[in-house]
């Protein structure tokens, strides 16, 4: 695979032309961080830009599908995400619930 096909690279590249005060030092730490966390995964990239509220409410409906006992693989097809990332949603709203009921103490 050459530079020009890999994700991380492009990616980096077009940072890098947008902020070129950025050092390389900073673009090698990012890069590292993103290939020890995602490298082998196959990440989903949506062709829409990112709506919050959206996103939001769908993370809500799968930790409550979760809690009713759906399985993951189920709710990965379900929401076309990989099942890191439902795992990640599900352990994010975990910890959210977590400190409401520590708060509520």
């Amino acid at each position: 695979m050459s530079e020009k096909d890999d994700l991380i690279c492009d990616i980096l590249k077009r940072i890098k032309d947008v902020h070129p005060e950025i050092d390389h030092t900073t673009l090698r730490l990012i890069e590292a961080g993103v290939r020890r966390d995602w490298g082998g995964d196959r990440p989903y990239i949506s062709k829409t830009q990112f709506d919050r509220d959206k996103m939001l409410a769908r993370d809500g409906m799968i930790y409550r599908d979760y809690l009713k006992g759906e399985r993951l693989a189920l709710l990965s097809r379900r929401y076309k995400l990989s099942s890191r990332r439902i795992r990640q949603i599900i352990q994010q709203k975990a910890e959210e619930a977590k400190k409401i009921q520590s708060n509520k103490k």
